[in-house]
């Protein structure tokens, strides 16, 4: 899409709106609105559909590539360097810091959601957590749900049924 003021080239996610709550992933967004490695969600609207139901919009900054995709035209280019994956995987994970300073866990980040186009886009040669619609800001005991994550990448204490902390993102990436 385009932004029709800027003219500048934008992604837009549409969903159906279920709750006439603020979506937990705009609240998100908005909370990290300040960290260069999660995705800058540039505006958010809502209209309604063929069927009178509520989307909500969110516009957000567009990447050039997704993960797979930069990893793919580096190596077709040029022999993939060690020290570029290196530096895609540290900027994950300062997207990750970010997240886990405001007590934001990711809960569907793992070795292969990495390579799929909506969790990771690089912009400008910098990587970008760009899927936060499974995030949460984790709260008292008793109130998470242990089923979040694939079940290849769970952490011990959801295969257990116990309580969690933001180091299940960390077990996830493996």
């Amino acid at each position: 899409a385009e932004d029709e003021t800027t003219g500048t080239r934008v992604a837009w996610k549409r969903m159906l709106k279920t709750t006439n709550n603020l979506s937990r992933e705009i609240d998100l967004l908005e909370k990290l609105k300040s960290s260069p490695h999660v995705i800058t969600m540039l505006q958010y609207f809502y209209s309604k559909n063929a069927s009178d139901q509520i989307i909500q919009n969110i516009v957000v900054e567009l990447g050039e590539f997704d993960l797979e995709h930069y990893i793919y035209k580096i190596r077709k280019s040029d022999k993939l360097k060690l020290h570029e994956a290196k530096n895609m995987l540290l900027q994950v994970g300062r997207g990750i810091r970010d997240m886990h300073a405001l007590n934001i866990a990711i809960e569907t980040l793992n070795r292969k959601s990495l390579q799929h186009r909506e969790n990771v886009i690089v912009v400008k040669g910098i990587a970008k957590i760009s899927d936060l619609g499974s995030s949460k800001e984790l709260v008292t005991k008793n109130s998470n749900s242990p089923y979040v994550v694939s079940r290849l990448y769970r952490a011990p204490e959801l295969i257990l049924g116990l309580d969690y902390e933001l180091n299940i993102d960390v077990w996830s990436l493996g």
